[in-house]
C-alpha cells in the first residue's frame, strides 16, 4: 500500500475543510489506472471502494470454499480409520469367541442367559473402541501442543470434539461388536462344551 499526499490546505484538518489531504493507492488501484487517461482513472478511483468490497467478498467465498473442502477431507480420512477400526475390533472379538467357546459354554450351562453372553461381549468389544479413542484423543492433544511449539501456530482442541470422538468410538465398538456378540450368545451349550 502507498500514500501519496497532496497538501490542499496549510491551515490542516482543523480549519473547516472538508477535502482530504491524501489518498490512498492500493497495488490493485495502482495496476487498474496504470497507463490509463488521467479521467478514466479517476472514475476508477471513485468506485474502488466497491470494488475492493467484491473482492474481499470473493477472498471470503473462497476462504470459505476451501475451509468446507478441508474439512470433507477430514471427515472422510475419519470415517475411513473407524471403518478400518471397527473391522479390527470385529475381527478381535471373533477370535476371541472362537477362542473363549468353552468359556461361553460352562457360562451358559451353569445358568448364563443368552443376553448376560450377549452384554459380556458387547462390553469387551466396547472397551476395545473406548480405549482406541482414549488413546486418539491423547495422541491429538499431544500433535495439538507440538504443533504449536514447533510451528507457532494456535492449534486448540475443543471439550466437544472430544467428548463427540469419544462417544463416536463407543458407538463402534457397539456397532462392529455386535456381530460376534450375537455369535457367542446364540452358540449351544452343549455344542460349546464339546469344543476343542
Amino acid at each position: 500500500m502507498t500514500a501519496s499526499s497532496k497538501p490542499s490546505n496549510l491551515a490542516g484538518p482543523m480549519s473547516g475543510s472538508s477535502a482530504d489531504d491524501f489518498t490512498v493507492k492500493t497495488q490493485a488501484s495502482e495496476a487498474l489506472t496504470k497507463g490509463l487517461n488521467t479521467s478514466v482513472a479517476a472514475f476508477i478511483l471513485a468506485n474502488m471502494p466497491q470494488m475492493d468490497q467484491v473482492n474481499m467478498q470473493e477472498m471470503s467465498g473462497t476462504l470459505n470454499r476451501a475451509g468446507q473442502t478441508m474439512t470433507a477431507l477430514l471427515a472422510a480420512i475419519a470415517t475411513i480409520s473407524l471403518i478400518v477400526g471397527g473391522i479390527g475390533i470385529m475381527n478381535i472379538m471373533l477370535v476371541s469367541v472362537t477362542e473363549r467357546t468353552r468359556e461361553i459354554g460352562i457360562r451358559r450351562a451353569v445358568g448364563g442367559r443368552q443376553y448376560d453372553v450377549l452384554m459380556q461381549f458387547l462390553a469387551e468389544a466396547v472397551t476395545l473402541g473406548v480405549a482406541g479413542g482414549a488413546f486418539g484423543i491423547v495422541l491429538g492433544y499431544l500433535a495439538s501442543f507440538a504443533i504449536t511449539q514447533l510451528l507457532q501456530w494456535d492449534a486448540t482442541v475443543s471439550l466437544g470434539a472430544v467428548a463427540l470422538s469419544f462417544g463416536i468410538a463407543a458407538a463402534t465398538g457397539v456397532f462392529f461388536g455386535f456381530y460376534p456378540a450375537r455369535r457367542a450368545s446364540k452358540l449351544n451349550p452343549i455344542d460349546a462344551l464339546r469344543f476343542e
